[in-house]
């Protein structure tokens, strides 16, 4: 098992008219703010110097589309992933050969070429989105997602529909989070 980092867009530099980072940011307390892509990147470099240990799971969050994910002020769709080809290739070898990245935006996986282009280059990892969209919410010291949509996972490329309970804090399933009923935040982590 390797290093599981949540990097979220931060919503204090992204665009998040809806609220969504915003609530998301209450929601998960152990995320990792990011700008945009280049800081992403050099963040997770840190992480696994400092702490010695591979990507086991990586969740990038930000608004997202039918065709894009937004990571902070960085907007990555099929047709630019050969502008920002490099930034991204510096993630591969930081991951274990079991990894799972999620991409954590609405309708990221409405098609699958932009999780079959990140998986490509990172190596054949599996790269994970959901068909519609996500609605986080929090009341108090409670909060979750809602998720609609199937879950898509994709490997170099070859994708399948994997519907089984699905949270982007637990990706892998590991730690048993379901997304049926409501945690505390600062019960998961």
């Amino acid at each position: 098992m390797g290093l599981e980092l949540y990097f979220l867009s931060d919503p204090r530099t992204s665009k998040d008219a809806s609220g969504a980072l915003a609530e998301e940011a209450k929601i998960v307390k152990s995320h990792i703010p990011i700008a945009n892509l280049r800081d992403l990147v050099y963040r997770a470099i840190y992480e696994v110097g400092a702490r010695k240990q591979k990507i086991s799971s990586l969740v990038i969050s930000g608004h997202g589309g039918p065709h894009h994910i937004t990571i902070g002020t960085t907007t990555l769709y099929v047709q630019n992933i050969p502008d920002h080809a490099a930034w991204l290739r510096l993630l591969g070898p930081l991951f274990t050969r079991d990894a799972v990245v999620t991409v954590w935006g609405c309708q990221c996986a409405s098609t699958t070429a932009l999780l079959q282009a990140l998986s490509a280059l990172w190596g054949g990892v599996k790269v994970q989105a959901l068909t519609g969209d996500i609605t986080p919410w929090s009341f108090w010291i409670f909060g979750d997602f809602v998720g609609e949509g199937d879950r898509t996972v994709c490997v170099y490329s070859n994708c399948w529909v994997d519907n089984s309970k699905f949270d982007p804090r637990d990706p892998t399933g590991r730690k048993g989070v379901s997304n049926v009923m409501s945690i505390p935040p600062t019960a998961l982590f």
